[in-house]
């Protein structure tokens, strides 16, 4: 960044120093010739500083949207887990159902453990996939299109009659 900075700045340097009659630093003739490649390199700087701010973006995303993935996947591997206890304390009290009564205390205790657990990860596993995908997808679009030059997707919200309604998209 500094370095597109300091092209621009130089640009502007140029284009002052051209334009500016007291000095007389370069012919007159060159002058508007100076003035548009100055504004040619300022152009280009922006363009660059677009496609480095998309792709930090899409980096950024894809990094948010990888973390979020992995709590879906521990939240996944919590829900098989919950489930797999509550299998084998299921399993345990149909084996012996008249046992003694602190067993079957521990039992429960260990059948809402389970409960808790089969909570938890479909909660988490949801959410965090739900949330994980998308940023992945878009990262991955977004750091695609920095390298391919293609200009940033502008957010856009669309309300349309639809058959009970209003239908409201949008994309982001």
């Amino acid at each position: 960044m500094r370095q597109l900075d300091a092209a621009g700045a130089l640009a502007d340097r140029a284009r002052e120093a051209a334009q500016a009659p007291e000095q007389a630093l370069v012919p007159a003739a060159v002058v508007p010739r100076v003035v548009d490649l100055a504004g040619q390199l300022d152009r280009r700087v922006e363009q660059r500083r677009e496609r480095l701010q998309l792709q930090r973006r899409g980096r950024a995303e894809l990094a948010a949207g990888g973390v979020f993935l992995g709590l879906g996947v521990a939240g996944a591997a919590l829900l098989v887990s919950g489930a797999t206890l509550a299998a084998r304390v299921d399993a345990a009290q149909a084996a012996d159902p008249a046992t003694d009564p602190a067993y079957s205390a521990a039992l429960a205790e260990r059948r809402d453990g389970a409960e808790s657990m089969l909570a938890v990860g479909l909660v988490g596993g949801l959410a965090g996939l739900a949330i994980g995908v998308p940023l992945t997808v878009v990262g991955a679009r977004d750091h695609r299109r920095s390298r391919n030059g293609a200009r940033p997707e502008q957010p856009h919200l669309r309300i349309a009659p639809g058959f009970a309604g209003l239908t409201v998209s949008g994309r982001f």
